[in-house]
């Protein structure tokens, strides 16, 4: 037992370590923005005039900003452009003090990654997905594919790549003290290389405090947990309440959470693949009142989720062994980007039958009450997906376009 704790030290410290890089390149370009969505590096020249330096693909000159910001500050994230005016908000974009732009470790690694990620799906999920950034990391038609096919929420901004990487982290370590340890790895990457958004965030602190209620032999139901977490999410950033994710991850959770609560857990491979079903069907039906305000929601998404998350799952192991190895074994990194490639051709050439809805708000209150209902009295599990497929049809006869 000693042995397996100092291994599992040792593992730790040579992670660490191994984190350590000092190579970074930054090349300035002059660029010009016309109408559309970008991805962007700029200075900040005035509070409300950027420089953008970043990509090269657009040549240009300084241009107004719709939002002010600090003075000389380099900022990075994304933005619209329309009639030569950017149209952000500060919850799409990274600023830093000054146009210095100090190379931090998260930085460092993000070059490495980009320089041996040739297609740009490949970049977009790797950033989306590895380093945190969400929605904001995809180009404009990559988003509208994952969003028209119900994908982007239950794979981005769920938190739920959170969940995958610490089991996987827990597989790979031994010991007593397994998830413990995988927790405190999975703490220091999000620390350091991922975006803190709120999803994120709650992901987290959810797990971190489930980790650490088991080691000190406490119990307390999963809803309490949820609601602390969300609790600790507010603290962190107490803006995020206007944040749309923050309450996309919070919806869903809970209600895959009252869903979960008399179910029996599921064996085999199939007995897995129709639980994913399952809380595919949850949070699509139960986020239905917000996702219909985005764009089309579709219900065959249900069948295509599971399949997508063990890509996803394979793609996040690559992408913990690429992180370790520095991105700088090719047969890490090249799996990799085919993972990432073949995932965003799949999802770009769905077709899955896109509904738009028109919900009231006040309507998608009460839409949600019922569902909330229906989970909380029915018992039978067959009950509770014949209860959401039939609030998911009555709102499409009652709101669908």
């Amino acid at each position: 037992m000693r042995n397996s704790q100092w291994f599992n030290i040792f593992f730790l410290f040579v992670l660490i370590i191994s984190f350590v890089l000092f190579f970074h390149l930054k090349k300035e370009h002059n660029i010009r923005l016309r109408n559309g969505f970008y991805k962007i590096e700029a200075k900040v020249i005035k509070p409300k005039k950027i420089l953008i330096i970043k990509p090269k693909s657009l040549k240009g000159k300084i241009l107004d900003i719709n939002i002010s910001l600090p003075t000389k500050a380099y900022i990075r994230g994304f933005v619209k452009v329309k009639d030569n005016t950017v149209k952000t908000s500060y919850d799409l974009l990274e600023i830093a003090k000054d146009d210095t732009h100090v190379k931090s470790l998260k930085d460092i690694l993000k070059h490495r990654f980009e320089k041996t990620t040739k297609n740009d799906w490949s970049k977009d999920i790797g950033l989306a997905l590895l380093f945190g950034e969400g929605t904001k990391a995809l180009p404009e038609d990559l988003l509208t594919v994952f969003s028209i096919n119900s994908l982007v929420f239950l794979l981005i901004m769920s938190g739920i790549h959170i969940d995958i990487i610490f089991k996987n982290l827990s597989k790979f370590i031994f010991g007593e003290y397994n998830e413990f340890f995988a927790f405190l790895i999975l703490l220091l990457y999000v620390i350091i290389f991922m975006e803190h958004g709120a999803p994120i965030v709650r992901a987290v602190s959810y797990l971190g405090i489930g980790v650490l209620l088991k080691y000190f032999y406490r119990y307390i139901s999963s809803f309490r947990l949820f609601f602390i977490s969300l609790g600790i999410t507010l603290l962190v950033n107490i803006s995020f309440y206007k944040n749309i994710g923050f309450w996309l991850s919070a919806i869903i959770t809970f209600y895959i959470i009252l869903y979960l609560k008399d179910l029996k857990n599921s064996d085999g491979f199939l007995g897995k693949i129709f639980l994913s079903m399952e809380l595919s069907l949850v949070s699509i039906v139960s986020s239905m009142p917000i996702i219909s305000k985005l764009g089309p929601i579709s219900i065959l998404a249900v069948f295509v989720v599971p399949f997508l998350l063990v890509i996803v799952e394979i793609y996040l192991i690559f992408g913990l062994l690429n992180i370790i190895t520095l991105f700088s074994l090719y047969i890490f990194y090249k799996p990799l980007n085919l993972i990432a490639y073949y995932l965003g051709d799949i999802v770009y050439k769905l077709n899955l039958h896109p509904m738009y809805f028109k919900i009231p708000i006040i309507a998608g209150v009460t839409f949600d009450i019922c569902i909330f209902l229906f989970l909380l009295l029915l018992k039978d599990r067959v009950l509770k997906i014949f209860s959401l497929l039939m609030m998911f049809f009555i709102s499409y006869m009652l709101w669908g376009l």
